[in-house]
This record gives structure tokens, C-alpha cells and sequence, in this order.
């Protein structure tokens, strides 16, 4: 098919300025958005990711915009041939990487896109696609997946990343896809990459207003290296770490265990790694730290094990496991999420039955009828799909 290509560019201020230029497809509803960051020069290479909206939503750069600010990435806000939930066949995935390498080539030549340099990010239902095209497209850099994870290979026996490819997943605690974001994780380690994960501790199915210290970071050391931003890192983290330590015992911990997980944190020099691991230490010898620390561990045993496998029959041996840690440590912060890891096991139990019984009754229709009345419940089909639940958007 030819790909014709319609541009609007918007110049801001002068001409060193930020624009954004915005590309037609035949067969896209939405034009794809492309911001080029201040002091744009199309003879120069640029770092690019692509960016992946939600169901429901519209090609957007401005949140990657808000972690960028503005400078050194070219960002593109992807569009979607089949708009709505999450549904990648053979077809839909081919459909979406033939998008992608038209842009990707169209902002070569024009922009001055890196080719060895492109990045794809999504999330929820841009996320589920990310973690796909990190399996299929072996040119990509890295990727980023948000408020989603990791369900199905594209391939049986998909091949190990040739490099070290940095993959940074961000979820919130309290969303459904926690599990999915954690299996994302050991999926792409497995794979060779370099992943990062940043829990967002009081959020569901979203992602931080204000932005994510940890994806700024992640981008920055991408688009920069990190010879580039040793000494920002250095007096951004050390900052961090000093307010750390005039906050209460609790807080003091969450907040040294958020540093050392930062990506900044690989840039700090061994002795003060060191020193971060050694107050931790001995904040998990005292009260009230002790006590978190031991229902922790007990509760993360039971979270990999939901993860290994997405079954019915592993949901009902977890849930009551997870019920039991909220009773037995009622007060503390982990009692707390240990209660909603057992509500959405009973969630994901739920659906489960009901799947199995529209197989059931699937099946005796195929029995009664050569022409079976079609079920108003999703079934699962033979397509690499996402299942529709509330898991997912």
C-alpha cells in the first residue's frame, strides 16, 4: 500500500524552537503526532520513542513531553488501526509494525530519527502493545510499559536480545495488572534486558500526574549516557538521600529503598551504595521497620507465586494465602495490600469461572446445534489477545 503523508507543523517560537508535526495515514482514524525537541536540527541523529496510548484515548506526546522537557528526544504519539480493547492476531501485530517502520523511515529522512536509537512506549492497552513489539521488532533499542505487562510470547521460542536492552515497566501497587507488570519484568530479564521497575505505591490504574522521577531518569540516561549526566545524577540523588534521613523510621526506609532503585542509583559510586545499604540494614533491625520487613517477605512469596502462572487453580491457592497475611498482621502497611491482592484474586477466580462456564456451554450448543447461538461472553479464541476484564483497557 502507499502511504501518503500530510504534515502540519507548528512552530512555537523562532526557529530553534520546539514544533510538532503531525503525519496522515489512509486506513488511521487519528493522525500521528510527532514533537521535535527545542533546537531541533534534522542534520543531527535523535534518540525517538513512540509512544502508545490507551483505549479510549487519541495520539498524545505531551506526557512523555512532561519527563523529556522538551529537550534532546524526538517523541511520537502513535495511532492504531483498530481502535477499542487490546486484540493483537498475526494480523493486527503486522499491521502495527508496518506503521511503525513507515514513521520510523519518514522521520529518518526528514528528521533526523536515530535508527539505532528508537524506543517504543505504551500504556494499559499502549503498554500490552509495547511489551509485543519489544518481542518482534529486534531493532528497537528499548521500551517502556506503563499500567501493563507482560501475558503471551509473540513467538514460541522467542530469540535473546542481542544487547543488554533497557526495558523500564512503572505500575501502581493497587492496579489489576500488577501481577502482569511484575511477569513484564522477569519476561524481558529472561530475555537479556536490563529492566528497571518502579512501583507507584497509592496508585491503581494510572499513572503519576506529575510524572515519574524514575522514567525521567530512565529517558535522560537513554537520550544522554550516562558519562553525560554523572554529576547532575550525583547532586540530584545526594539531595534525595540527605532529606531521607530527617524523616521517621518508616518513611526513611520507603523513601532509601525508592533511591537505591532509581536509575540514577547505578551512577553513585560503590562506597555510597554502600552506605545506603548499610542504613537500611539497620533500620530493618528496629521497630516499626522489623515488622514490615517480615510480612514482606512472607507476602512476596505469595506474589511470585501468583505470578508463575495464570490459572484458575493457582488463583484459589494464592487468595487464601493473601486473606490470611491481612488477618494474621491486621495494622501494618502490608496487611493493607496483602487485603487487596486477596480481593482481586477473587476477581480473577470470578472470572475465570465464568469463562470456563461459557465453554461449557459453548460446547453442549455445538452438541445441540449445527448452528450455535453466538455467547454474549468474551470466550477466548485462537488470536494473541488480551482477555477483556477489568484488568484491562
Amino acid at each position: 500500500m502507499r502511504w501518503l503523508i500530510t504534515l502540519m507543523v507548528l512552530v512555537t517560537a523562532g526557529v530553534l524552537s520546539a514544533r510538532q508535526v503531525e503525519l496522515g495515514f489512509p486506513g488511521l482514524e487519528h493522525r500521528v503526532k510527532v514533537f521535535l525537541p527545542e533546537g531541533h536540527d534534522q542534520s543531527k541523529k535523535y534518540p525517538t520513542v513512540f509512544y502508545y496510548h490507551g483505549a479510549g484515548g487519541a495520539p498524545d506526546t505531551s506526557y512523555l513531553r512532561l519527563h523529556t522537557r522538551d529537550k534532546h528526544w524526538i517523541i511520537v504519539g502513535m495511532a492504531y488501526y483498530r481502535l477499542g480493547s487490546v486484540s493483537y492476531d498475526a494480523k493486527s501485530l503486522e499491521n502495527a509494525r508496518h506503521l511503525f517502520r513507515s514513521v520510523q523511515n519518514h522521520l529518518k529522512v526528514k528528521h533526523g530519527l536515530d535508527p539505532q536509537r528508537c524506543y517504543v512506549a505504551g500504556f494499559s492497552k499502549g503498554g500490552w502493545l509495547a511489551d509485543m513489539m519489544l518481542q518482534s521488532e529486534p531493532g528497537l533499542a528499548g521500551g517502556v510499559i506503563l499500567g501493563a505487562g507482560h501475558l503471551d510470547k509473540v513467538k514460541a521460542n522467542p530469540a535473546r536480545y542481542r544487547n543488554k536492552k533497557p526495558v523500564f515497566v512503572g505500575i501502581g501497587r493497587k492496579d489489576p495488572n500488577y501481577p502482569f507488570a511484575l511477569q513484564s519484568v522477569m519476561f524481558h530479564r529472561k530475555q537479556g534486558a536490563a529492566s528497571t521497575l518502579e512501583i507507584w505505591n497509592e496508585l491503581g490504574h494510572t499513572v503519576p500526574e506529575d510524572g515519574s522521577h524514575g522514567l525521567h531518569q530512565w529517558l535522560a540516561i537513554q537520550g544522554q549516557g550516562a558519562t553525560a549526566l554523572r554529576a547532575v545524577a550525583k547532586r540530584e540523588m545526594q539531595l534525595a538521600y540527605d532529606e531521607a534521613l530527617e524523616r521517621k523510621p518508616l518513611a526513611r526506609w520507603d523513601r532509601l529503598r525508592q533511591l537505591q532503585k532509581l536509575p540514577y542509583a547505578a551512577l553513585m559510586g560503590k562506597a555510597w551504595v554502600a552506605d545506603l545499604e548499610r542504613r537500611l540494614a539497620e533500620l530493618e533491625q528496629s521497630d516499626p521497620v522489623r515488622q514490615e520487613v517480615k510480612v514482606l517477605a512472607l507476602h512476596r512469596k505469595w506474589v511470585l507465586q501468583e505470578i508463575k502462572v495464570n490459572t484458575m487453580e493457582n488463583m484459589m491457592k494464592v487468595h487464601p494465602e493473601y486473606q490470611k497475611l491481612a488477618d494474621q498482621y491486621s495494622g501494618t502497611r502490608q496487611a493493607t495490600l496483602a487485603q487487596h491482592d486477596a480481593e482481586r484474586t477473587a476477581v480473577r477466580i470470578e472470572q475465570f469461572a465464568k469463562q470456563a462456564s461459557a465453554r461449557k456451554d459453548k460446547t453442549e450448543h455445538k452438541r445441540d446445534s449445527k448452528r450455535p447461538a453466538k455467547s454474549d461472553v468474551d470466550l477466548p479464541t485462537d488470536q494473541r489477545r488480551i482477555p477483556r476484564n477489568p484488568l484491562i483497557r
